[in-house]
């Protein structure tokens, strides 16, 4: 008798898909089977491939990183561009800037895993970043995330994260000020939407 039929119940015969741990990703990026030019990060236990980097994106990340710079005490935060940020056994996503607690001096001997601020610059990848990426930097606590819109010229900020994203969402204009929640208690110079997106028009 087919094994599929026994006792009336189907058996499934889809592939399994194959989830990875963060310890077994960074381990295939140490042996050389992810190669460093790769653009990958770890979500939810697969392995993902990211948006090839156009020239605005990477203007903005490295305008976004000198300005967060200027923002962010040396002595007790760091601020990391591209970078992988582990949060969880199966969770080490990349995101485009994340600003961590302690100096960057604390992050030599291992990868951190939390974040005070998340930033992604999406062009073409804006539904994936309001949706799978809100998804999983809210169900671990980050608690300041966000999506710089390139095409919409606007800066959505989300927080109070939760088990299924965030409550809040703002749309913030590009005349308008943003101010991190990490910096709320602190003089800090001011920010606006506008430091954030692309000089020109998209």
């Amino acid at each position: 008798m087919d094994a599929r039929l026994r006792d009336n119940r189907p058996v499934s015969t889809l592939p399994a898909v194959r989830r990875f741990t963060v310890s077994e990703y960074l381990r295939l990026a140490e042996v050389g089977v992810i190669r460093p030019q790769e653009r990958v990060e770890l979500i939810d236990g697969q392995i993902m491939a990211m948006s090839p980097e156009g020239p605005v994106h990477s203007a903005l990340v490295s305008r976004i990183v000198a300005r967060l710079i200027e923002l962010f005490p040396r002595d007790r935060f760091c601020v990391r561009p591209q970078s992988t940020l582990v949060l969880g056994d199966d969770e080490a996503p990349e995101p485009d800037v994340a600003v961590v607690a302690g100096p960057c001096e604390d992050h030599e001997r291992e990868l951190p895993r939390s974040a005070l601020l998340v930033i992604e610059v999406a062009e073409t990848s804006l539904p994936f970043d309001r949706g799978r990426k809100a998804d999983l930097y809210g169900r671990n606590g980050v608690p300041d995330y966000w999506i710089v819109d390139v095409k919409g010229a606007t800066v959505e900020v989300r927080r109070d994260p939760s088990a299924t994203g965030y409550k809040t969402v703002r749309i913030v204009q590009p005349e308008d000020e943003l101010v991190p929640l990490a910096l709320t208690s602190e003089l800090a110079p001011a920010l606006r939407a506008a430091d954030l997106l692309p000089r020109r028009p998209y």
